[in-house]
Parts: C-alpha cells; structure tokens; sequence
C-alpha cells in the first residue's frame, strides 16, 4: 500500500497509531531487486520509508529469520509472507506475497523480529477480545426479556403492585368512612345525653311542683318512691 510521508520524510500516523521501532540502513529484497531503506514499525503496519510503501500488520502471515548462506556470508535476512488480499488460514492462497528484510547484523535483525513478533501478539489479542465482545453483544441481543420470559414475570409484578395499590386505597377509603360514622354516631350519642339530662331536669322541677302543692294541704313529706326508696311501700301502710 502507499505511505503518506511528511515533507521531513517521516512517516504522518493515523489516529491510534502509535511507532514501536525504527531501523535504518536496511535492504528491501523483492523480485531480484534490492532497495536501500529505512524500515519503520508501528502498532498496525510496517512501513518502508524511501519506496514510500508498506503492509498492514494484520496481513503478515509469518516472519522468520535465516543466513543468506555461504556467497551471502555477510547478510541476515527476515522473510516475511504476507496474505493475498482475503486469504484465510484456512485457505492460503497460492498467490501471497513474499519478501525479504536483509539486516547488518544479526543483532539488528533478531531485535526487529522480536519488535514484530510483538506487534504481531498485540493484534491478534486485540482481534480475539474484539471478537469476544461481538458476540457478547450478540448474545445480549438475543437474551431479551421476552425470549427469557421475563417480560411475563415483570407483568405480574406490575399486576401484583396494582392489586396492591387498589387494596390500600379501598382500605383508606372505608377507613375515611368509618370515622365519618364515627363522627355522626359522637353526635348523636351526644345529642341523646343532651336529651337525657333535659329530661331529668324536667323531672325533677316537675318533682318540685308536686311537693310545693302537697305542703299547700298541709303534708310537709310526703311519701313518694324517690323520697323514701325501698321503704315506700311500709311508709304507705
């Protein structure tokens, strides 16, 4: 793919992006031909500075290092195979690209190895919890109220809720009318103890007339039940 270079020919980073090596004075081996270069590696892609080129992490199949053998004495070399465009580790396409880094020193080239061998780590892990949290998604979509039968068990708590709210307003509701009742029976028992006590004083006053009449005849105490009790019936023998 093509590499955006700013004016200092260094590499412009995408959001996110982040550079984790950086390693100069290495040769591009592709097709026959060998291109001086400086290699730079972020977190997503590897990026050849002078070609202006480079290849996304994600489409590294496999690196590994080797000797350029006897005539190649002198060189240390990393072969990186990357995927054809939608190739799987099922199916590996017989079209996939292959190149080589050549190193100065093995030194140089074991540590660029290790850097994206790393990076390569980090993806792969990156893709496995993006792929995890997929289909956790996915499962709490499935996972409903309604698929769950919840949604039934959360309508008859509604319904029980409702009961109860009706229970408890009748409740209030003839509590109120029992102290309206209440109210009126107060009253009328108040009204009868008026009415008693009114009758009693007009007894006793009727009484009193009575006793002033006898005395006119001449009878200063006479017999009567509330005078004389339980000797009423002797008193009058």
């Amino acid at each position: 793919e093509d590499v955006e270079l700013s004016e200092a020919r260094r590499v412009l980073l995408a959001d996110g992006e982040v550079e984790c090596a950086v390693q100069e004075d290495v040769r591009l081996e592709r097709d026959g031909e060998r291109v001086r270069t400086t290699v730079v590696l972020t977190n997503r892609r590897v990026v050849f500075v002078e070609a202006a080129l480079g290849f996304a992490l994600a489409d590294v199949r496999e690196a590994k290092s080797r000797s350029a053998g006897f005539f190649g004495r002198g060189d240390t070399l990393l072969d990186v195979e990357l995927r054809a465009p939608f190739e799987t580790d099922a199916a590996v396409s017989a079209h996939a690209t292959s190149l080589a880094l050549v190193f100065c020193t093995a030194t140089l080239r074991d540590r660029f190895h290790e850097e994206l061998q790393q990076g390569m780590r980090r993806l792969a892990l990156d893709a496995a919890a993006e792929a995890q949290r997929a289909q956790a998604a996915l499962a709490r979509q499935a996972f409903t109220t309604t698929n769950a039968g919840v949604s039934g068990i959360m309508r008859a708590q509604d319904h029980l809720h409702a009961s109860v709210d009706r229970a408890v307003d009748s409740a209030f509701s003839d509590l109120e009318t029992l102290m309206a009742h209440a109210k009126q029976m107060v009253a009328i028992a108040e009204q009868l103890a008026a009415r008693d006590a009114s009758a009693q004083d007009a007894d006793d006053e009727q009484q009193r007339d009575e006793l002033e009449r006898f005395k006119l005849f001449g009878i200063a105490s006479p017999v009567t039940r509330v005078s004389h009790g339980a000797s009423f019936h002797c008193e009058l023998a």
